[in-house]
């Protein structure tokens, strides 16, 4: 009976937690808009290529199944055409991945000809930070100055682009598949040379289709630290960041701040910003995560206002519901979640334009309310590539502990 009555109360806190949220919600709420996301801005269809079929490739190639340096994570296969050679074949010894240099695994040279030598490369590098292949790959992108003529996101772990790139005075059309393994980033690129594209380009596509990365390897990318909000809950954030939380005298309300700072340039200084600052020079980006009592629910519609009048104190705006859904994956013992993102603009800043991601979730006792206050994506990719991904495993990483499932008086 004990139990019934416990799960019948909690069972309407959450019922009166989603009616409270979409109240909660609509003082920000505005029409939906199309956000400029990365398909937007990014994503164009690969040119229409006819492929070979499988048996006139196989008889024109010939399969490469390679393991440089004795490494597992950069092992693959490849078809490449039976008329062309391999350059210096590499060692079995291991070799030292940086994370800003490109490192040799095999090259394949097509025929000597006027107009220019085709050739496949086959690169890796470590990843410095978690992003998916699609954000790795357009902050490549976008520091190299190239421009893509065709983009296309396979999954979280693999994209293919195709862009025109000069190089000693030739210009190529350079089809790229990169594939995440392990903790490093493979690239293989085919570079045709421009004027023998009508007549190479589905050899191109064939070959590229080919590339296989023979061991499939998941490692974490990045490092991460642990944060504990009582016996109530706990998170990880990424380790380059920085927490600030206030002393948690009170298991009615808690809440922490996590930072992610810059650490170029002249921002580099050592410090955390105050607990009281809503926006910091320093910062690329902020999440909030706020624990408050089921008990005391009113005081989520107060903690969502007093946000954003702490926010416009600063200057920051907020405007349109973006048509963004976030696909967090959230801890199975959440009941109830939420999130959504909004248009943001810092009106002291010569309006520079930020997204506020918001999540609220129910677990237990409690409401977990959270925000990402970031740079938007067109007005800084980097930084808001990095703080979407810290927010996500924040936000994918909170569980609720012990206290958070007792009858507190």
């Amino acid at each position: 009976m004990m139990r019934q009555r416990i799960k019948t109360k909690r069972t309407s806190y959450t019922l009166a937690f989603c009616a409270l949220c979409l109240v909660a919600l609509s003082f920000l709420y505005a029409p939906s808009c199309h956000a400029e996301g990365k398909s937007d801005r990014f994503t164009k269809k690969m040119p229409d290529v006819p492929y070979f079929n499988e048996e006139a490739f196989k008889e024109k190639t010939k399969v490469y199944k390679k393991r440089p340096y004795g490494d597992d994570s950069l092992a693959y296969k490849i078809n490449i055409p039976d008329d062309w050679e391999q350059g210096a074949e590499k060692g079995t010894s291991n070799a030292q991945i940086s994370d800003k240099l490109f490192l040799d695994l095999n090259i394949y040279y097509g025929p000597p000809r006027m107009g220019g030598r085709s050739r496949v490369e086959i690169q890796a590098v470590n990843m410095d930070y978690d992003f998916t292949a699609e954000q790795w790959y357009l902050k490549y992108i976008l520091e190299s100055g190239y421009t893509l003529e065709g983009f296309v996101v396979d999954n979280d772990r693999k994209i293919e682009s195709l862009m025109v790139i000069m190089e000693d005075d030739i210009s190529y059309y350079v089809r790229t598949v990169a594939q995440i393994n392990g903790k490093k980033m493979i690239l293989a690129r085919y570079l045709l040379p421009v004027p023998y594209w009508q007549e190479e380009a589905p050899m191109q596509a064939s070959v590229m289709r080919s590339f296989t990365l023979i061991n499939d390897i998941h490692e974490q990318i990045g490092k991460y630290k642990k944060f504990q909000f009582l016996d109530v809950a706990e998170l990880q954030y990424p380790e380059t960041w920085d927490v600030v939380a206030g002393k948690m005298a009170s298991v009615e309300r808690m809440n922490a701040k996590f930072v992610n700072i810059s650490k170029t340039g002249d921002d580099v200084s050592g410090h955390a910003p105050s607990k009281n600052d809503a926006i910091s020079s320093l910062a690329e980006g902020h999440v909030d995560v706020n624990l408050i009592m089921a008990a005391s629910a009113s005081s989520l519609i107060r903690e969502i206002q007093n946000y954003k009048k702490k926010l416009e104190s600063t200057g920051i705006l907020v405007g349109k519901k973006l048509d963004i859904e976030p696909d967090f994956h959230y801890h199975k013992n959440v009941s109830f979640f939420i999130s959504e993102v909004y248009e943001g603009t810092d009106s002291s800043r010569d309006y520079t334009s930020y997204e506020l991601w918001f999540t609220v979730m129910v677990a237990g006792n409690y409401f977990y309310f959270m925000t990402l206050l970031t740079p938007s994506e067109t007005e800084n990719f980097v930084a808001w590539a990095k703080n979407v991904r810290g927010y996500r495993k924040i936000v994918e990483s909170l569980l609720p502990t012990t206290g958070a499932y007792l009858e507190r008086q």
